[in-house]
């Protein structure tokens, strides 16, 4: 390879390293926080409103996420469109691409949302217990609008990641929670889930205006509002962003699907620790994917360049085996003492949505890089079948384990479709950069995966099965701990975590 080719490959290489470093400690300190918030919100809202109030309040948010479709994909399309004209040198360029994406949404999305309105007013009777329909409709009008603010800050969001700083994304976000707990706890107490509803409300925005002074920082041609629609803009990323508005459809029933089907068969107090399982899973996984996020903004302008797209790819996925796995089989562990602090007892059922939520989770991790390669690579068609794999099994398997058998069981299918869409990614994104099977299975990098997996794999196999046998109750702190360090053992032990011990050591 000539010098120059050299030198290109390591600066990428070193780009995405000080990228993914300066994003990764900040969504650190984010998850951290986010995760005490929301722990600190639930188990107020748990205590002092009851599991079926918290319930109610996650049907009615996931009923109404689907007006999310009217978002039109403009969102990732923003970001790599952002990324692409950064990496040629022109803000300019780039600031109109928000803009024009902002205005090409907002007006629409409030049009289809009042058109939602009286829709999701009459569905609300088959979605929630008839005891409970006043309330949610009285909500309902707060969560449409939490969701206008929140679909336009996630697009202005998008640019800051587009320009490389996930970082003051993660600052904002954390204001937001800090805002928002306490004035929401004050909110519940005096007005209850309706004044949880109007808080909700101004979090969106409060977020949304915060993101936008932070992106005319690093863009400067914005002005106080995005009031410049350009024509040409619009025809750049229309293609683009209507081929994933088709993924987007179809995923944005995913999550929502699972609510439902628990709320109809099995009643809100089953969608209230499914839910509370699923903020736990998200806030921890946030971790992993806000790092491996980090490397989009490079993808998007190296994709075509198959030996740094490796690289990249490779570098990630060394990152998600030893640091993702292990996080998110500790967090598997912990499921019995978050219930003890949480929910005040022993709690099984959060705890079983817990395992099957962190274990589906955990093996999705392994998929992340490819996933986030077709994203940055513009791999549309590829995304689009992925997203309607899961989607589509979700609700065939969903129904058939709610008909059948348990709200675990719904909750299962909901992993294992997550799995098989994933898997499309994969295969895809193997076949674009020429990764050989044979030699890949030969590797001791391959090697390395399957050990770390079938170590882990034992472990949580172990910590179930003891809790399960004890009944849950004794034991806990022990099996806890002890499953704990061998984690820690593990991710100390991991290629990533050498280099972030040898990095830590230098630093010293």
């Amino acid at each position: 390879m000539p010098a120059a080719e050299t030198m290109k490959h390591q600066g990428k290489r070193s780009e995405f390293r000080s990228t993914v470093g300066r994003n990764a400690r900040w969504s650190l300190v984010q998850t951290v926080v986010s995760a005490l918030t929301v722990f600190v919100l639930y188990k107020y809202l748990y205590t002092h409103l009851g599991p079926e109030k918290l319930g109610l309040w996650a049907v009615v948010l996931a009923s109404v996420s689907v007006g999310r479709l009217a978002e039109l994909g403009f969102s990732t399309t923003v970001l790599r469109y952002v990324s692409l004209h950064l990496a040629a040198g022109d803000k300019t360029r780039a600031a109109r691409i928000l803009e024009t994406g902002l205005i090409s949404v907002g007006g629409p999305f409030a049009l289809a949302l009042l058109l939602l309105y009286p829709v999701a007013n009459f569905a609300m009777r088959y979605v929630v217990p008839v005891g409970n329909l006043a309330e949610a409709r009285q909500i309902l009008p707060y969560a449409l609008g939490a969701l206008w603010f929140g679909v336009l800050g996630s697009i202005a969001q998008s640019a800051l990641d587009g320009c490389g700083r996930m970082d003051v994304k993660s600052r904002i976000l954390i204001i937001g929670n800090l805002v928002y707990v306490p004035v929401a706890i004050l909110m519940a107490k005096r007005f209850g889930i309706l004044g949880l509803a109007a808080t909700q409300l101004l979090q969106s925005v409060l977020v949304a205006i915060l993101v936008w002074i932070a992106t005319r920082r690093e863009l400067p041609a914005l002005k106080w509002a995005p009031l410049n629609w350009d024509k040409s803009c619009f025809h750049e990323i229309i293609d683009y962003a209507a081929g994933l508005q088709i993924g987007n459809l179809v995923i944005m029933l995913f999550e929502p699907a699972t609510k439902i089907l628990l709320s109809r068969y099995f009643g809100l107090n089953e969608v209230a620790h499914f839910e509370m399982a699923n903020q736990i899973v998200s806030r921890v996984r946030a971790l992993i994917t806000s790092a491996i996020q980090a490397y989009l903004p490079v993808l998007s302008s190296t994709a075509a360049d198959i030996t740094a797209a490796r690289q990249i790819v490779g570098e990630a996925t060394i990152f998600t085996v030893g640091i993702g796995l292990p996080v998110m089989a500790g967090l598997v562990v912990s499921y019995p003492i978050i219930s003890i602090i949480w929910i005040g007892h022993v709690q099984a059922n959060f705890i079983i949505y817990g395992w099957i939520l962190g274990i589906g989770w955990m093996f999705a991790t392994l998929l992340m890089p490819t996933y986030y390669y077709c994203v940055g690579a513009g791999r549309v068609r590829t995304l689009v079948l992925s997203h309607t794999v899961s989607a589509g099994l979700n609700a065939l398997l969903g129904l058939g384990a709610a008909t059948l058998s348990s709200g675990h069981w719904v909750a299962t299918s909901m992993m294992i479709s997550l799995a098989l869409g994933n898997l499309v990614t994969t295969v895809r994104a193997r076949a674009d950069l020429k990764v050989d099977i044979g030699q890949t299975i030969r590797s001791r990098f391959a090697r390395d995966i399957v050990k770390t997996v079938a170590t882990i794999g034992f472990i949580l196999l172990l910590n179930v099965g003891i809790s399960i046998a004890t009944s849950m109750a004794a034991y806990v702190y022990a099996n806890f701990l002890i499953s704990a360090l061998l984690l820690i053992v593990i991710l100390y032990m991991s290629a990533a975590g050498k280099i972030l011990m040898a990095k830590f050591k230098k630093s010293k």
